[in-house]
């Protein structure tokens, strides 16, 4: 008499679990489905636009929905660079004195140095909104003897952070490496200039990516209309309704 009644119960559970599961199958195929979909009413869905550089020695290019198909010509004459220098030569110790950094012509900071080129360096590094960043280099062949210099360099490119260093150390002395600069490009024959290699206000919906000078004259970058991933969102979408009618005649 037990063994009708277990096998009823069990019956029950099986039942039970079936519909759980066929319930969770269909959540999951709606789900996907209703993701699927989505991707056809986004403007990225059916706006898509690849990018493609004929000097891509020179820029890169990314693009967002806001793009639009077409071509723009690009020469790139400068690139942007922060102002570089070096301060030295240091004794490894007893150091003494100021730095007084000027960036752009504003207000004049003072950096009081540490005994060590290293606590230098510190001290450069933790003076907030100074706008110029210290890097220690040893240029000594022997290990016994270090000769230390600073490596300046300003925070960010751009003409506008360009920056001055005056010195009360002892011996040490500011030596410029390179100055700052913008970087300059032709765009469809407008010169445009920047403070950053990451131009992203030129071309609407593109970020150009500025890697070096352009040696043959301006080149075409090419904005094409990306049928491909408007293809693939309608196969997905197609494939995701597939889905839902096999998990419904499960």
């Amino acid at each position: 008499e037990r063994a009708p009644q277990k096998a009823a119960i069990d019956a029950r559970i099986n039942k039970s679990q079936a519909a759980i599961s066929g319930y969770a199958g269909m959540s999951y195929a709606l789900s996907n489905f209703k993701d699927t979909f989505a991707k056809l009413q986004t403007a990225d869905g059916f706006n898509a636009v690849s990018a493609q550089s004929y000097d891509p020695s020179a820029f890169n290019a990314t693009v967002s929905s806001s793009a639009t198909a077409g071509n723009h010509t690009i020469l790139v004459n400068t690139l942007a660079q922060p102002q570089r220098g070096t301060l030295g030569p240091l004794a490894n110790s007893g150091l003494s004195g100021n730095l007084t950094f000027t960036v752009n012509g504003g207000t004049a900071v003072t950096v009081a140095v540490g005994s060590t080129p290293a606590q230098t360096v510190s001290a450069i590094n933790s003076t907030a909104n100074l706008g110029v960043q210290a890097q220690l280099i040893n240029t000594s062949a022997d290990s016994n003897n270090p000769v230390y210099q600073i490596i300046l360099t300003s925070t960010n490119s751009g003409s506008a952070n360009s920056f001055t260093v005056d010195s009360t150390v002892s011996g040490a002395s500011y030596t410029a490496l390179n100055s700052a600069q913008d970087a300059e490009m032709v765009v469809d024959g407008l010169t445009v200039k920047r403070s950053t290699n990451t131009v992203k206000d030129v071309i609407n919906g593109v970020t150009l990516q500025l890697s070096g000078v352009s040696t043959n004259g301006s080149s075409t970058l090419a904005l094409t209309r990306d049928t491909s991933v408007v293809k693939q969102n309608i196969t997905d979408l197609v494939s995701a309704f597939n889905f839902v009618n096999s998990t419904l005649d499960t």
